[in-house]
């Protein structure tokens, strides 16, 4: 099964990411910080690899996690995403995966509407770094 983006972004529009995703937590204001911070990351390319997978039909994309705020609590958020460059390295597109938040150190609860259908990263359900089922 192919991984399918559920939204994406140009390089420079991370106001435009962050006013999605924190729509997608309900503008939870507990959260707020962590969603700039995870994104800021995102954007950034400052994510750690954990899935190599094929993603609107490309093949062989290497998925990233981008995370913020304590681990098991409230105020966490991850973000998992790819991004496309461009022949001098420069991030060009932003595409956004699944959202989620710390459970513990390497499990992360995905957020029940900003999933996928299945695994991995299926939402609703608690999965392991990879996305798959813990």
């Amino acid at each position: 099964m192919s991984i399918v983006s559920y939204a994406n972004f140009t390089s420079d529009r991370q106001k435009s990411a962050e006013a999605y995703v924190l729509k997608s937590i309900d503008n939870d204001k507990t959260r707020e910080a962590s969603a700039k911070q995870a994104l800021n990351d995102v954007f950034l390319d400052r994510g750690k690899a954990c899935l190599t997978t094929t993603v609107d039909g490309k093949a062989n994309i290497q998925i990233k996690h981008a995370s913020a705020g304590a681990k098991g609590k409230d105020n966490s958020v991850t973000v998992f995403y790819y991004v496309e460059k461009n022949a001098k390295q420069e991030i060009t597109m932003v595409y956004l995966l699944a959202l989620g938040s710390h459970k513990s150190d390497s499990t992360y609860a995905i957020h029940k509407q900003f999933g996928q259908t299945e695994f991995p990263f299926k939402r609703g359900t608690v999965v392991n770094v990879d996305g798959s089922k813990v």
